[in-house]
């Protein structure tokens, strides 16, 4: 099972690193993509694979699993505070009104 674990990891972290190691694939990783590609979901993987029940009760792990994803939001969401906020277009830009008709 380790070596399933491993190999799916490493096939994983490849796969997502081949913007990184090749010059002809661009993909820009953000501060939030960064987290999410190379932490979480490896640490995710890794809980999956070696804290499954019956190794660990069930409410562990689950308080496990979902602890790490509010853990990473919170991270994430202090590295871009204003990132949540939504964007709203100022209302003369979004419904403009047409100029007075000449009389």
């Amino acid at each position: 099972m380790t070596l399933l674990f491993s190999t799916r990891l490493l096939v994983y972290l490849v796969a997502i690193a081949i913007p990184i190691v090749h010059p002809a694939v661009t993909i820009s990783y953000d501060r939030v993509g960064w987290v999410t590609w190379f932490a979480l979901v490896p640490l995710e993987m890794a809980l999956a694979a070696f804290l499954k029940p019956p190794r660990l009760r069930l409410s562990y792990w689950l308080a496990a699993a979902v602890g790490l994803a509010v853990l990473v939001a919170w991270v994430e969401g202090l590295a871009s505070p204003g990132a949540a906020a939504p964007t709203t277009a100022p209302a003369s830009a979004s419904n403009p009104t047409p100029p007075p008709a000449a009389s």
